[in-house]
């Protein structure tokens, strides 16, 4: 689904877009890449495509928060906790991108421009390609920090 939206979104830049397509675009760059890591947790959570499996695999897929993937994505960018650069990255690829997906999305004095729009779908482009370059390790830690949920500790 993620090479889908950023097929979709250069779609939309072809031509001359108006505004609402470029902010379109910078929305399908960021689902892109929240698609992108939902699918990289469904395969580390479930790694088979058996049809026995389906259930798990959507519920693994669909177990992404925004607000959780926010989270460890500022987490993930401290260097004390160890993630290589590729996984860094990421992390600040898609809270940038998310931030610019809020502004396009609902302030209504946000301004684009082809190339914002443009430079917004190649640099998740590139966030996705920094993730898979990494080693699977530190994929399934900051999968695992995105997708579970710290319990409260006990007194």
């Amino acid at each position: 689904m993620a090479h889908a939206l950023i097929s979709s979104a250069r779609k939309l830049l072809a031509g001359q877009p108006g505004l609402w397509d470029l902010r379109r675009c910078v929305s399908s760059a960021y689902y892109a890449l929240f698609h992108f890591l939902c699918q990289k947790c469904s395969d580390h959570f479930v790694s088979t495509d058996s049809v026995k499996f389906a259930r798990a695999r959507r519920q693994a897929y669909l177990s992404l928060d925004h607000g959780a993937v926010k989270a460890a994505c500022i987490e993930a960018r401290d260097p004390a906790r160890g993630f290589p650069k590729g996984i860094v990255r990421f992390a600040m690829t898609f809270g940038q991108l998310q931030a610019r997906r809020h502004e396009a999305d609902y302030d209504p004095e946000t301004l684009l421009t082809l190339a914002m729009a443009s430079d917004l779908i190649e640099e998740a482009v590139q966030a996705m390609s920094s993730f898979e370059a990494g080693d699977q390790a530190h994929q399934g830690a900051f999968i695992v920090l995105a997708a579970l949920r710290k319990r409260a500790r006990m007194s």
